[in-house]
């Protein structure tokens, strides 16, 4: 439990829900062990086909509200946004009221000490050296130890399962939202140069993202909106601070599906190491964010076996 003094600086907590009861019900089960804050809940709209599942999400919802230690502030969508459009809508809102927050989706589980190493690494003098705090480590714990295994460091990999951030981050990713496709590919570029000075990692690196990109602005969705949050961060040179074992992840309850296309952990797998906090952050390290790259499928052996094709798929998209 944190302490008197930590609980006067609890942040409050933006929480994105759709349309799994059950997951949500778990997550309320989690937040209620915390210190009371203000939770915010956005429900997005339910699609023709959701409309009960998405109802039933509502009424938990509702349960839960009216017996939280928590300042509960639940937002109903009057119609669906989906996973691309509905996190920036409700960011824009939660954010215009709170200068820095933690974000959760219903189905994120987050250890004890998730809401300390936030709070503890986004002091108010600190939030414009960082674009966010992940609380995900998604590489395996022997891949990121450096020196003090309780310390955190600071990467260009931002992760979005339980994380936290400042209002100028959200800010700096809705505008870049707006920018035309033109610019965005020549900042992928910039990016790219920026991991490495290997120049066939550099256009494999290329690749996956401009396909990631594209495929999230496209007129047939497919994306999300968190290919636009890891390239607005990689413009705006900021990194983000993370843990040396993760303290959230992505969780399935029952027979409910995931917000992403990804590996899940059982609910009743939910284990995490005890952090000790320590003040120790280490510094960007290259090395470290190329490994990081693992998690996109981006290693050195993929893009040297395939650098012909890669270019070829480049010149492809180019001209498409």
């Amino acid at each position: 439990m944190a302490t008197n003094a930590s609980h006067k600086h609890s942040l409050p907590v933006l929480l994105m829900a759709y349309n799994r009861p059950l997951t949500i019900t778990r997550q309320f089960e989690r937040l209620e062990k915390e210190h009371p804050r203000e939770i915010h809940v956005y429900i997005d709209g339910a699609k023709q086909n959701d409309v009960q599942t998405q109802s039933q999400v509502v009424q938990a919802t509702s349960k839960w509200a009216e017996n939280t230690r928590h300042k509960p502030c639940i937002h109903i969508g009057s119609r669906n946004l989906g996973i691309r459009d509905h996190f920036p809508f409700a960011a824009k809102r939660f954010f215009s009221q709170h200068p820095t927050g933690i974000i959760l989706e219903d189905d994120i589980a987050f250890s004890p000490d998730f809401f300390s190493f936030c709070e503890r690494s986004l002091q108010p003098s600190d939030n414009k050296n960082f674009w966010s705090v992940c609380g995900h480590n998604p590489m395996p714990k022997s891949s990121t130890i450096i020196g003090n295994s309780n310390a955190s460091f600071l990467t260009n990999i931002h992760t979005i399962w339980g994380w936290a951030t400042v209002s100028q981050s959200i800010e700096q990713f809705l505008k870049y939202r707006t920018y035309p496709v033109k610019r965005v590919f020549e900042d992928i570029e910039v990016a790219c140069r920026g991991f490495t000075k290997d120049p066939l990692l550099q256009k494999a690196i290329e690749l996956v993202w401009k396909r990631k990109y594209s495929r999230s602005v496209s007129k047939e969705g497919g994306g999300s909106w968190d290919n636009l949050w890891e390239l607005a961060a990689w413009n705006s040179k900021f990194p983000s601070i993370m843990p040396i074992f993760s303290l959230s992840k992505e969780v399935i309850v029952n027979s409910e599906s995931g917000t992403h296309n990804t590996v899940r952990e059982n609910y009743s797998a939910d284990n995490f190491l005890k952090l000790q906090h320590s003040s120790k952050l280490y510094p960007l390290k290259k090395s470290r964010d190329i490994s990081m790259l693992q998690i996109w499928g981006l290693k050195r052996s993929y893009a040297w076996a395939y650098s012909m094709r890669i270019r070829n798929q480049l010149n492809n998209l180019s001209l498409s």
